[in-house]
């Protein structure tokens, strides 16, 4: 070989290297470009999924960012801090924290002192910024469930970024109350006699700012797993304040929480977790009892008369229970199983190893909420608030089903588990 041809061979080696690495490097651009894409896509189904599951289930919202002369009565938040229509003034906690943000937000207006705007007739009167920052207020409630559900998925199911935004708004859509409604609407058009209990039950699936805070301490709860009551509950004072708290946001939370830990345990109890339980359920009791005497009035009726008139209320309308459960558990289910199982196909989810500790914990919670809604059945108007007293309960079924699902029916080995479990 000639000096010239391995000169020439060897140029042309260097050009051909050359393209490879410029056609590498378009080839990694263009993926990275797709996956921008992709991801830029998933948001947007998840914003979309977010609007719908507000436009359907949060009437109260919209009330309040529309209608701004008429919506005082319509916000929970607007109810003084202390009262009396027991049991909705347990709920001192939730008033309190809206209360807090009201006031965080007045601040920073008050800091800003933002000129009026001169292009708007009459200006902005200071009841119209006040009720802005109301709404404010109940929207930033709503973003943290919607952010801490996101990653209470993200920790139990151990999938990606996009894969977690996708299972979320499928469970928003699943949970979004389009079942309810066509079912609603198909019974009015055909069933005229049941078209009164229907329209009246309509309300049942819309959802008030306590129901918000409530999912948002029980995601809470799920995310910390078994920390929160070793790090919150270490002795008996903690315990009882840790319930005294927690019921003071909704009177099941303290309960829920008890019986939610002895399921955890699988009834493994010591004597110092024992003691701390006594005391975090007495917590509970103090609460509720306490405010009972604190808000009596003798025109008014107990709570015990309130409790009395809601069982004789569910007792009457018993017969309607295994259609909201239809309705609200059953068929949601069904629907993310369906779309659970079309996911699978896309997506590379057999290999995922989910904790046994998670999952039992996830578990756990579902039967400590169905104990609280059997109790409820006594004591709550059950059969007429179904879809919104059983929000978390849907929430909590939802992420079991896809934890089922995404681990092909097959948990991980104990050590793996703890190992997972620490990572995440």
């Amino acid at each position: 070989m000639t000096n010239f041809e391995f000169i020439a061979k060897k140029s042309k080696s260097k050009s051909v290297n050359t393209f490879y690495l410029k056609y590498r490097a378009w080839l990694q651009d263009t993926n990275l470009g797709v996956k921008k894409f992709r991801t830029f896509l998933v948001l947007v189904i998840t914003f979309i999924s977010i609007i719908l599951f507000l436009l359907l289930r949060d009437q109260r919202l919209i009330h309040n960012l529309t209608k701004f002369p008429e919506s005082k009565n319509a916000g929970v938040n607007s109810q003084e801090l202390i009262c009396n229509d027991l049991p909705a003034c347990f709920r001192f906690s939730h008033r309190l924290a809206l209360t807090l943000l009201d006031n965080f937000y007045t601040n920073l207006i008050l800091i800003a002192d933002i000129p009026p705007d001169k292009s708007i007739s009459g200006g902005i009167s200071l009841e119209d910024r006040q009720q802005f920052i109301q709404n404010m207020s109940l929207i930033t409630i709503r973003i943290l469930v919607f952010v801490l559900l996101f990653l209470t998925l993200k920790n139990l199911l151990n999938t990606s970024f996009n894969l977690t935004l996708i299972i979320l708004s499928l469970i928003l859509i699943a949970n979004s109350g389009i079942l309810y409604l066509l079912s609603t609407a198909y019974l009015n058009l055909g069933v005229e006699q049941y078209s009164w209990l229907w329209l009246r039950n309509l309300s049942s699936m819309y959802l008030l700012d306590y129901d918000w805070i409530a999912l948002l301490i029980i995601l809470l709860i799920l995310k910390m797993g078994n920390n929160f009551w070793i790090v919150y509950m270490r002795n008996k004072t903690l315990s009882f304040v840790s319930g005294f708290v927690l019921t003071s946001f909704f009177e099941y939370l303290g309960i829920f929480c008890t019986i939610y830990i002895i399921l955890c345990s699988k009834f493994k109890l010591d004597n110092k977790l024992l003691i701390r339980l006594v005391f975090l359920f007495f917590g509970s009791v103090v609460y509720i009892s306490g405010y009972s005497v604190l808000a009596y009035e003798p025109t008014n009726p107990t709570v015990f008369n309130t409790f009395s008139s809601y069982f004789n209320e569910n007792l009457d309308r018993i017969l309607l229970l295994p259609l909201l459960v239809s309705v609200f558990m059953f068929f949601p289910i069904l629907l993310m199983l369906s779309m659970a199982k079309v996911l699978t196909m896309f997506f590379n989810t057999k290999n995922i190893k989910l904790g046994v500790q998670n999952t039992h914990n996830i578990f756990s919670a579902i039967v400590s909420f169905i104990i609280i809604v059997l109790v409820g059945f006594f004591t709550s108007g059950l059969t007429t608030e179904f879809g919104r007293q059983t929000l978390a309960l849907q929430i909590l079924l939802s992420i079991y089903i896809w934890m089922r699902v995404l681990s092909n029916f097959k948990f991980a080995k104990p050590k793996e588990s703890v190992k997972l479990h620490n990572n995440t």
